[in-house]
């Protein structure tokens, strides 16, 4: 039996009957809409604050009429990715694989498997929630048996419950990576959503954050994941880097601007360290893929 959060009103049999055509036809991405997570990490990273994604254009990717997203880091410059909808189903563009993951089908029903690329989910309920005024529909989709159970709210994505955490809250809108562990980097966690008519922001976390910011890193990396090719781009020059795993043993050094080969790598998750003269570091967290 799935708790729901107290702050939620359960209007299925009205919702229905009043709102048909919002609870089954609605648009995830006009141009209105915006939503913003709260980034922690685990590790040895610090916090990094509240970060935005917004709608911020069309383009065509492999034939589909997509929406460009853009991600507003607070510690590095914004990026791009792509999405598009198809009914009651929303697709991501996975650059590495140049082609398009499955990651929301409010289509499917309890009992129903959710099967994006590289994992798979149950859909454990369904139904209708308030929120701020407006029915939206809901499913509980529940991975790998129980260790990620998160619930996706239509338009908004994953929500889970950000008050009592019966619920996992952990996950980007895009939520490819689904919910990093607490000793892994970086986590998001869902803080505030907007658009022309809803302004929900359960903790108060978007109006007022406290949540302490660091500075810009001065350098980047891309593409992230990676299959084994990594370009480093820096304005320090002073910086040394390296690559260390999460038991915090250093697996390259003598990384360099411009192209670097981490082919030899393991598939799985490592820190991109950069390394000023006083031997104070920052960071990145490192996908490679195999």
């Amino acid at each position: 039996m799935i708790d729901l959060p107290k702050y939620f009103k359960l209007n299925l049999f009205f919702a229905f009957f009043a709102f048909p055509s919002l609870l089954f036809s609605q648009s995830w991405f006009t141009e209105d809409k915006e939503w913003k997570y709260n980034v922690t990490t685990g590790f040895y990273l610090p916090d990094y604050g509240i970060h935005t994604t917004k709608v911020t254009g069309d383009t065509i990717v492999l034939g589909k009429n997509c929406k460009k997203m853009t991600w507003y880091p607070v510690t590095s410059d914004p990026f791009d990715y792509f999405v598009y909808q198809d009914g009651r189903k929303v697709y991501y563009f996975m650059n590495d694989e140049n082609t398009f993951e499955l990651i929301y089908d409010f289509s499917l029903g309890v009992g129903d498997i959710l099967q994006s690329a590289n994992v798979a989910g149950k859909v454990e309920a369904i139904g209708t929630i308030e929120i701020e005024g407006y029915p939206k529909n809901y499913q509980i989709v529940d991975y790998i048996s129980g260790a990620y159970k998160f619930m996706f709210v239509e338009e908004l994505g994953i929500i889970g419950d950000p008050l009592n955490y019966n619920v996992k809250t952990c996950g980007q809108l895009i939520h490819t990576k689904l919910c990093q562990g607490f000793v892994d980097g970086w986590d998001y966690f869902f803080a505030c959503y907007n658009d022309k008519n809803v302004s929900y922001d359960p903790k108060s976390n978007c109006a007022t954050s406290n949540i302490p910011l660091t500075e810009k890193i001065p350098f980047s990396i891309f593409p992230n994941p990676t299959l084994g090719a990594l370009i480093l781009t820096t304005d320090d020059d002073a910086l040394r880097f390296e690559i260390i795993d999460l038991m915090g043993k250093i697996v390259k050094r003598n990384l360099h601007s411009g192209m670097n080969d981490v082919s030899e790598l393991s598939g799985g998750i490592y820190i991109f360290n950069g390394i000023d003269a006083g031997g104070k570091s920052k960071n990145i967290k490192l996908f490679i893929q195999k």
